[in-house]
């Protein structure tokens, strides 16, 4: 829950592990028993589930929807956005199927 709601800011393992309270590989190890991923794993799925809500519902351009998610870096973004959706942000904006 505190990732979906605080998937924009700068989110660290450390802070995550001061905020609830326990060592950082505790915390990674109770993300893989509960969702058998990583912290970033599940924070990278629910930002680009972001992203594709925001490139389709706005016209803001693509560097405003990485900064808004949570994304500083553009590249990175796209390339994660490649990896997780199989498009590039603005082929995903305007329908172009990738195959």
């Amino acid at each position: 829950g505190y990732l979906e709601r605080s998937f924009e800011k700068k989110i660290t393992l450390q802070s995550l592990s001061g905020l609830f309270n326990v060592s950082t590989r505790q915390l990674n190890r109770l993300m893989r028993e509960e969702f058998n991923r990583s912290v970033f794993d599940v924070l990278h799925e629910i930002r680009m589930e972001r992203a594709k809500h925001l490139l389709l519902e706005t016209d803001d351009k693509v560097i405003n929807v990485a900064t808004t998610v949570g994304y500083e870096d553009q590249s990175f973004f796209n390339r994660l956005f490649l990896r997780h959706v199989g498009c590039s942000p603005s082929q995903y904006r305007t329908g172009v199927e990738i195959e």
